[in-house]
């Protein structure tokens, strides 16, 4: 059940509704797990699809402001076939693969709303943002005590 009960009225919410059913092809390590992906380049897309590859519903949050940019692996070689661009890096698409992915512009309120709601029926929440705070908190997401 996520959040408070109001009280003996109120029915459990089920957070996993709507989930995508090949869920349920996967390993059984890790089903029912939840990871938020704030995370990119080659170690935190790596790490979270090898969650991915056990079973764990891993939602990639990408920045509509840089336009796939900031993952440099996005748009890198080795390509597949003759395309090029941010959607056809090899690397990308393969650390990236089982994985969900949404946009959100955390610039403004209602991105930054819908972040703490995810989070909220997240396990796990990952980043690898570099410096000694993390950038989250400097923006003020806050979601170590979620």
């Amino acid at each position: 059940m996520v959040g408070q009960s109001s009280g003996p009225a109120e029915e459990a919410v089920d957070r996993w509704a709507g989930c995508p059913p090949d869920l349920e092809a996967r390993s059984d390590a890790l089903r029912r797990i939840r990871v938020c992906d704030l995370s990119g380049q080659l170690a935190g897309a790596g790490s979270t699809r090898l969650l991915a590859a056990f079973g764990a519903q891993v939602i990639r949050v990408e920045d509509p402001a840089t336009r796939g940019g900031w993952d440099i692996v996005r748009g890198a070689q080795p390509f597949h076939d003759d395309r090029r661009g941010i959607e056809f890096g090899a690397t990308f698409n393969n650390h990236n693969t089982e994985k969900l992915g949404i946009t959100l512009n955390l610039r403004t309120e209602r991105g930054r709303e819908l972040l703490t709601q995810l989070i909220a029926v997240s396990d796990v929440v990952t980043e690898n943002f570099a410096g000694a705070q993390p950038v989250s908190d400097r923006r003020g997401d806050r979601h170590a005590g979620a």
